[in-house]
């Protein structure tokens, strides 16, 4: 247990001190900063990423291959799914950062499968029939969960998730630039160009990693090759929208998935679009890439909702995806056409909920049970007592950073 020490610092004042030994440190906070170090007595460990990898997930992966590596342990890298990866700035990133990962089609020998961006049995990532799993995501929680998950669903990325643990490790990431660099491109991809960055880990890996910025600048512009150009002006020029509603579908040609992502997350900033599906057969199906600026609107439900019955859907609240599997499709709805049976679903996606305000509404408990919030451990530092008075100093918080001056109060 912690040591709380108060004393009265003013009339209407006090200040609050927290001491925290090794001893006393809290539980959760042991579990987490030692989870890796719990596979280390797993003599081959093989580390897969969703199917159609993104920056994120090649860059978690090749954290914890790093990590293993540096631990003597026998470790691989793979992916596996319908496609390989074509996109031009995720090659070039696998190039240029010599990142070990590999394509396969059958699970590599193992001890342990470590899943990284995704989680076991979901419906982006191939299943394998492994002897043990682990898994570490952030992403909203699927169906499995044990003590071999690690899963933080308000990090903006899966490279911070993995740089947590490795920091807490000692990992030195400074003399490691090429991993550093692939971190930093995770999360920068992942949150839309850093413009949906909230956690106050997502901004110190941020600012701490050191990275090779001309790389950087060429991974920024190597997004699309001419034909994939091609592919998505057809695609919009080919678009479906629904006025009652502000969603587009857009139909696309064959192409890398990640494409797909591109498409929608171009069309969510139209100002009449609240929510959009880009869509593309693949391999036993149709891919989809959802995206919503609606608050009343989560991309993974809706996700989920458009894929119940005929594949797998999920993801974030603003950006999702998924698979829809052709066999289940057909037998559903016969010969009618994919985009007639996104837009029936999306429509009854709408029509299938009410929206409340908690301003315009009373709820009545009766039968709910109540629960009650865990306490938090807050500490009270005075800034002068350690400070110059005048010194500009950042305070990083959940709700954000803020920026002040040590004064004789603060």
């Amino acid at each position: 247990m912690a040591v709380f020490e108060m004393e009265e610092r003013m009339a209407d004042n006090y200040r609050i001190v927290m001491e925290v030994s090794e001893e006393n440190e809290s539980e959760m906070e042991f579990k987490d900063e030692n989870f890796l170090l719990k596979f280390l007595h797993y003599k081959k460990i093989c580390i897969q990423c969703h199917d159609n990898p993104d920056a994120d997930a090649l860059a978690s992966g090749f954290a914890l291959y790093k990590f293993y590596e540096s631990r003597g342990i026998d470790v691989m890298f793979i992916y596996s799914g319908h496609n390989k990866i074509t996109k031009p700035n995720l090659l070039l990133m696998i190039k240029a950062l010599e990142i070990p990962v590999h394509y396969v089609t059958d699970l590599p020998e193992c001890d342990l499968l470590f899943l990284t961006d995704c989680q076991y049995g979901s419906g982006n990532v191939t299943y394998f029939e492994a002897p043990e799993v682990a898994t570490i995501d952030h992403h909203q929680c699927g169906m499995m969960q044990n003590e071999n998950y690690w899963i933080k669903s308000n990090l903006g990325s899966c490279a911070t998730a993995v740089w947590v643990l490795m920091n807490n490790l000692g990992y030195p990431f400074n003399s490691d630039l090429d991993l550093s660099t692939a971190l930093y491109y995770g999360l920068y991809m992942d949150t839309n160009h850093f413009e949906e960055i909230f956690h106050p880990y997502d901004k110190d890996m941020r600012d701490y990693l050191q990275t090779k910025e001309q790389l950087l600048f060429q991974l920024e512009n190597t997004n699309l090759s001419m034909a994939e150009l091609n592919i998505a002006s057809k695609a919009l020029n080919n678009k479906i929208y629904s006025e009652k509603y502000h969603f587009v579908l857009i139909p696309t040609d064959t192409c890398d998935p990640n494409i797909l992502g591109i498409i929608s997350d171009f069309v969510i900033q139209v100002e009449e679009v609240n929510s959009c599906i880009a869509f593309n057969p693949n391999s036993g199906g149709y891919k989809i890439s959802v995206r919503s600026c609606d608050k009343e609107m989560k991309a993974n439900e809706m996700a989920e909702y458009v894929c119940n019955g005929i594949g797998n859907g999920g993801g974030h609240l603003t950006k999702a995806g998924g698979f829809i599997a052709l066999k289940p499709l057909q037998e559903m709805y016969a010969k009618k056409p994919i985009d007639k049976v996104l837009f029936e679903r999306l429509v009854d996606y709408h029509e299938a909920y009410d929206v409340i305000y908690a301003k315009d509404y009373t709820v009545d408990l009766t039968g709910m049970e109540c629960y009650k919030k865990k306490k938090v451990i807050v500490g009270v530092v005075m800034a002068n007592e350690f400070l110059k008075e005048g010194t500009p100093v950042m305070v990083r918080t959940l709700e954000g950073d803020v920026d002040l001056i040590v004064q004789e109060d603060l």
